[in-house]
């Protein structure tokens, strides 16, 4: 067992507790709802934007995994765990002996180890009197404006989308109208097909009793 830093989706950085008993499991708040399963993501030491799947059996996230060898993994399953507000968050877990053969080595790390949706990286650098060591710490940022822009695009995606629908019946309605067109059309031209077949056939009758009068004069 031990603790090891990892990057999900060429993105973010998290630590997980790396054990060979165990599954991958992101412990996280409640998810808030939104479209297309896109959510803030609130783990121990991280926050991202993320979609995950919603099956039966619960909810995942399926994406990348960059060791800080530059090892990396692609369509790594993790298990979402929600955990109350108020309670602890533990943390997350994975099992690196079951992630197979990587998909590559050596990969050039992100230079960003927070959420790229965050757009903010700042770091305090304190320096250790005795010891003379730098520590770069991120400040805390606040997410709700995040989470707002989130909702905001969300909303106009809906509004986007009832437009295509209504577009749609229009189209449809239109549709049945020219459908509607050519099949009195049709019918007409069957009708003035039939009406022109049934003259001749006066004609040819009229002119047979013609000439038989003739004949019999």
């Amino acid at each position: 067992m031990q603790l090891v830093d990892i990057i999900l989706d060429n993105r973010i950085s998290c630590s997980f507790i790396d054990d060979s008993g165990v599954e991958n499991v992101i412990f996280c708040r409640p998810l808030e709802e939104s479209l297309d399963n896109v959510s803030l993501i609130a783990t121990k030491d991280n926050e991202f934007i993320h979609n995950y799947l919603e099956e039966s059996t619960g909810k995942y996230l399926v994406t990348s995994v960059i060791l800080d060898n530059g090892t990396a993994y692609e369509n790594v399953r993790f298990r979402l765990v929600t955990v109350e507000e108020g309670k602890e968050l533990p943390a997350s877990t994975i099992n690196l002996s079951s992630l197979g053969h990587p998909s590559a080595t050596d990969v050039l790390l992100p230079s960003r180890l927070i959420d790229e949706e965050l757009d903010i990286i700042t770091e305090n650098t304190e320096e250790d009197d005795d010891f003379g060591v730098l520590y770069d710490v991120p400040e805390v940022v606040d997410n709700s404006e995040i989470v707002q822009k989130v909702k905001a695009l969300e909303s106009k995606l809906v509004t986007e989308q009832q437009k295509l629908d209504q577009e749609k019946i229009k189209l449809n309605k239109e549709r049945v109208i020219l459908e509607n067109e050519r099949r009195l059309s049709k019918a007409l031209e069957e009708y003035k097909t039939e009406l022109l077949q049934e003259t001749f056939l006066g004609f040819s009758q009229k002119e047979k009793f013609q000439q038989k009068s003739l004949w019999a004069k």
